[in-house]
């Protein structure tokens, strides 16, 4: 009996770690074949060259706390800054988070439960897209099932070594992300359903406490400067948001999901793992309940923040998997069990389903790699090029790796600057052949010298990714290729950028915009209009319907804005964009002719209003 239970523990442990030798090789190919995300790229400028304490730092004037950060500044003295090994890490952790669920699927249930749970986390494809990420959610998610893991041991033996390591797992789960709040929630309402008397000795919890207390200050700095949460735009507490986290959690196969319960006998045995079953359930539903609910007053909900949540899922199936009627057949002699290959059948259905599913719901990455190497081939040194991208950016990454600016370059990032500045400075390039400019949409500096350069200039060059535009401005020729945008394939703009007007404070100020259609366009769309000061602080607004008009025809939009008597004086932008009524639903702004648009993001900056008494 000794000898049988040692052979089936050695063959699971073999099987597990073929699982994670599969998983690594399903993770791993695709590392250093796509650019880094705008995220990546934040990540790579908090652990550049620098000690962990300025990397803490960093940290702090962000939103998140420091522990993964750390770890991948340590990791890349080890190993470098490419994109490769800090992807790299993050698989490592990914294989972690499996190892643990895993264990998990042994604590709770049985070690084949164990293996089914694994197998159908290490091809969810919410799972493979943050395993190759330079970012903290593989790291989120490992850590989620370790504590886990770490308070089942707590609470079948409550060791002196048990509280240490559970409440260690606690203060790093804690030090990753804040949602880890929701996965010690979980722990605790399953404590209160099924040992409160536990929590008369809360001494891991203490513990955790304890060592959290020195973030607890920078938490509050956080909050202070960034009262609105993420740059990332929130998603909406609904019923599409949770159907979209149900698609992407499953697969958009839940179903498949949930046959193992329907030819098993797992529905019929949930008697006998009531208090099992409460902790995966909770597990699964207290983190994005109370993001949802959270969301309702601060707005932060991303679908992301639910990882941690993926080994209770994979864990539910795995369950299902495990009790699959265990029937034999009898075949030319041989007695095989037909629950077993059933069970493996589908889990491998499962598995090839769900990574066949990746491309539909997570897209390529854009594609700054080859957009970058294309310009610098195209480029000469001594041709000069205008830039205004942000150090913490991930184009400043590839500068670093491809060196973006060699040569002849005017950084305009380094401080702001007025229209009439932009307008002195670019009068140096009156005479130059050609001028590139590798800047952001969404400053007003890129507005006012892209203006300048279209006025001596044709674009010879166009190309973009996210918020960065990778345009050449050459002298005028024969091939005249001025800026040319529209809203979408539904509106046109008649006139460029540059506009210069005035306006006095206390006065409506009026002007026009000539547009024409380029589709039917029925009564759905506003058009909405910014006077904007700095950055993006708004100092008066208009709205307006656009109307109804048929194709091809031309229109004159003609807003009156009324500006305050006590507004500041100075240059403001002008900023218009074009929205569904009733939705935030706001048109592209696209620039170039079709065959060659690029996308500059959702507002129009026609000019420059100088205001006065």
């Amino acid at each position: 009996m000794m000898d049988d239970r040692k052979r089936a523990r050695t063959i699971t442990m073999l099987l597990a770690a073929i699982l994670l030798l599969a998983a690594f090789m399903i993770i791993t190919p695709d590392l250093a074949k796509q650019s880094l995300t705008h995220d990546e790229g934040w990540t790579m400028w908090a652990i550049r060259e620098s000690l962990p304490t300025t990397t803490v730092v960093r940290v702090a004037d962000d939103v998140h706390p420091p522990l993964y950060f750390l770890l991948a500044d340590v990791w890349a003295m080890l190993t470098g800054e490419s994109a490769f090994t800090i992807r790299l890490l993050s698989a490592l952790f990914a294989l972690i988070g499996l190892a643990a669920t895993y264990t998990i699927g042994r604590q709770l249930f049985d070690r084949w439960a164990g293996l089914f749970a694994l197998t159908i986390l290490m091809t969810a494809s919410f799972f493979v897209y943050y395993a190759r990420e330079a970012r903290m959610y593989s790291l989120l998610l490992a850590l989620g099932a370790l504590t886990t893991a770490t308070y089942l041991d707590w609470l079948h033996r409550p060791t002196r070594t048990n509280n240490i390591r559970y409440a260690l797992a606690m203060a790093l789960l804690m030090y990753t992300h804040y949602v880890g709040v929701f996965i010690i929630a979980t722990h605790l309402l399953h404590l209160l359903l099924t040992q409160p008397y536990r929590l008369r000795k809360p001494l891991p919890y203490i513990a955790a406490l304890t060592m959290y207390v020195p973030w607890l200050p920078v938490i509050i700095h956080q909050i202070r400067i960034h009262p609105d949460g993420s740059l990332a735009p929130p998603l909406s507490t609904d019923v599409n948001t949770l159907a979209a986290l149900l698609l992407v959690m499953t697969s958009a196969r839940w179903g498949l999901l949930l046959l193992p319960f329907v030819i098993g006998r797992g529905l019929l045995r949930l008697h006998d793992y009531r208090r099992e079953m409460a902790l995966i359930v909770l597990w699964l539903v207290v983190t994005p309940a109370g993001l949802l609910l959270a969301n309702l007053v601060f707005p932060i909900y991303q679908q992301r923040y639910t990882i941690a949540i993926l080994p209770a899922g994979a864990l539910f199936v795995g369950y299902g998997l495990r009790h699959i009627s265990p029937r034999y057949i009898d075949l030319r002699g041989r007695v095989l069990p037909l629950g077993a290959i059933v069970a493996v059948v589908l889990t491998a259905w499962i598995a090839n389903t769900q990574l066949r599913m990746f491309y539909y719901f997570w897209f390529d990455k854009p594609p700054w790699q080859p957009v970058i190497t294309q310009m610098i081939d195209t480029r000469h040194p001594t041709e000069p090029t205008i830039t205004n991208f942000a150090d913490s950016s991930v184009v400043a990454y590839y500068n670093r790796q491809f060196d973006i600016q060699q040569g002849i370059t005017i950084d305009l990032a380094w401080r702001s600057w007025t229209p009439d500045e932009i307008r002195d400075l670019m009068r140096v390039f009156d005479a130059t052949p050609l001028v590139w400019t590798v800047m952001r949409w969404d400053a007003p500096e890129t507005w006012d010298t892209l203006a300048h350069l279209n006025a001596t200039h044709t674009v010879g060059y166009r190309d973009s990714v996210q918020n960065i535009l990778f345009y050449r401005f050459d002298q005028i020729g024969d091939d005249v290729s001025p800026l040319q945008f529209r809203f979408g394939d539904v509106l046109a703009l008649d006139t460029g950028i540059g506009h210069q007007l005035f306006a006095r404070l206390g006065e409506s100020f009026c002007f026009h915009v000539p547009m024409i259609a380029q589709a039917d366009v029925d009564d759905a769309y506003d058009a909405v209009v910014y006077l904007t000061q700095g950055y993006h602080t708004v100092r008066a607004a208009w709205r307006g319907a656009i109307g109804t008009h048929t194709q091809g025809d031309a229109f004159t939009l003609s807003p009156c804005i009324d500006i305050a008597p006590d507004s500041p004086r100075g240059p403001y932008h002008i900023r218009l964009a074009i929205e569904r009524r009733g939705t935030a639903e706001r048109l592209p702004l696209l620039e170039g002719p079709p065959h060659e648009s690029r996308f500059w993001g959702y507002a129009f900056i026609m000019g420059v209003v100088s205001v006065d008494e």
